[in-house]
């Protein structure tokens, strides 16, 4: 045991564990099991020996006198066996050897061990090598099935594998990265990429494929949610239509290019191969009347304040010579048509007495006319909506009261214009929209009738 650790018998456990460290470092526990074994083995014996010596050997670790050479261990003599003859010899006793000695290991069991790690080394290339390849070629769903499979090799178990694993993934995704983000978000998260606790001494983990998807992420990430929802169903698009036409080609040519620009690392691990060219050559085959529709789009766009000129003055010109019928610009357009010249009629004014308000929220008023016959058919009222408070009157506050003169007709039509204003123009457009549709009801006379119909209002709440 104590020529396995390369030391002379001592019962001193220190020696042994520096002895036994010194030894260990010289083999490779994965390649060297069986010496390993061997060291193991008589490491443990040594301190089991150094822990149970008695003092009745005194031959294997004590010092002999200087005249007599000391010898190594002989089996002790006891009073039951026989003494050797006397003219029998005496053995000669050979000298201990307590030189320091080295770990012994033989030379065939290294040059075997050394072999056989050379062969697992190879072995375990071919297999990385082809796992690659498969890694590679694979498509979403078969990737979990693979890497079962690479968890399941044996020649994957040595503890460099699963570098020497990374390394050619990582050497592969950098030549051919076109449609590979979910095999590249896998192999980031088995082998720890871009992560800085991870590294070993002298391996660099953060490869500069690995920092370049990282800074790229950092700036897609950087873009507002609507930016990066437009430019991924793009790129969902994109996935899915292998042969665009050159107007979807066209639709999807601007966001393209600004994902090239911006992340076309990122943006090439997204896309399978061949997809962005393939949607570059369906843009530039775009026909002739396309492109001159295009461009009067654009001019349109951007000249379209010429064109509202050129309708304006369009209008204008085919508008000239027409005159207006009476001239007055608040008389709306009625479907009755006077019985007799207006000219011919005469006109005379009326009051009004508040009757009753209706449901709908209309104002009846009765016209106060004492030559008019009674009864319900031959009584004239005024039916007027209630207008509707204006906007900007209501935001900056404006009350007041609008006084609409209106012109009753025998025919039924009636023309309202502004009394008394109240101060407020929108008051008072409000007013006269209210009066423009207002009706009679009842018998109506030869002649034109005006009344005045006050309009208030009044904010509920300040």
């Amino acid at each position: 045991m104590f020529d396995v650790l390369g030391i002379a018998p001592t019962r001193d456990s220190k020696v042994i564990r520096r002895a036994y460290a010194a030894a260990l470092k010289q083999i490779d526990q994965q390649t060297q099991q069986a010496a390993f074994e061997s060291l193991r083995a008589a490491y443990e014996r040594a301190l089991d020996w150094a822990r149970h010596a008695q003092d009745a050997l005194p031959s294997v670790v004590d010092v002999a006198p200087a005249s007599e050479p000391v010898t190594a261990l002989e089996p002790a003599q006891t009073p039951d066996s026989p003494e050797p003859p006397a003219d029998t010899p005496a053995p000669a006793r050979a000298a201990a050897d307590f030189r320091p000695q080295q770990p012994q290991m033989n030379v065939q069991v290294r040059q075997a061990s050394g072999e056989n790690g050379r062969r697992l080394a190879r072995q375990r290339a071919r297999a990385i090598s082809q796992w690659v390849q498969a890694l590679m070629q694979a498509d979403d769903q078969q990737l979990a099935s693979v890497w079962t499979q690479i968890d399941a090799d044996p020649a994957l178990l040595h503890l460099d594998a699963a570098y020497e694993m990374s390394s050619a993934l990582l050497k592969a995704l950098t030549e051919r990265p076109d449609g590979r983000m979910p095999l590249f978000r896998e192999a980031s998260a088995r082998y720890g990429w871009g992560q800085h606790e991870s590294r070993l001494p002298g391996r660099n983990t953060v490869v500069p494929l690995v920092q370049q998807v990282e800074d790229e992420r950092a700036i897609w990430r950087g873009h507002h949610r609507d930016y990066r929802k437009e430019h991924e169903r793009v790129i969902r698009r994109m996935q899915r239509v292998a042969k665009p036409s050159w107007r979807k080609a066209r639709r999807n040519l601007a966001a393209l290019h600004r994902m090239h620009n911006q992340v076309p690392l990122w943006l090439s691990l997204q896309l399978p191969p061949g997809r962005r060219e393939a949607y570059l050559d369906a843009a530039m085959r775009v026909p002739r009347y396309a492109l001159v529709l295009a461009a009067i789009r654009a001019a349109v766009r951007k000249w379209w304040w010429v064109v509202l000129v050129a309708i304006v003055l369009l209008g204008a010109y085919l508008d000239r010579g027409k005159t207006p019928s009476d001239g007055k610009a608040n008389v709306p357009a009625s479907r009755y048509t006077p019985t007799r010249p207006l000219s011919t009629l005469n006109e005379q004014s009326f009051t009004l007495t508040p009757e009753a308000t209706r449901p709908s929220g209309e104002q009846v008023y009765r016209i106060e006319d004492p030559t008019a016959p009674g009864g319900g058919n031959f009584q004239r009222r005024l039916i007027v909506p209630p207008p509707v408070y204006p906007f900007f009157a209501e935001l900056m506050k404006q009350e007041g009261t609008t006084v609409i003169s209106l012109q009753i007709f025998p025919s039924g039509l009636v023309v309202a214009s502004v009394g008394n204003p109240s101060g407020s123009s929108y008051l008072d457009d409000a007013a006269l929209a209210a009066g423009r549709l207002a009706r009679v009801e009842g018998a109506l006379p030869d002649i034109v009738t005006r009344v005045q119909v006050p309009f208030t209002f009044k904010l509920t709440r300040k």
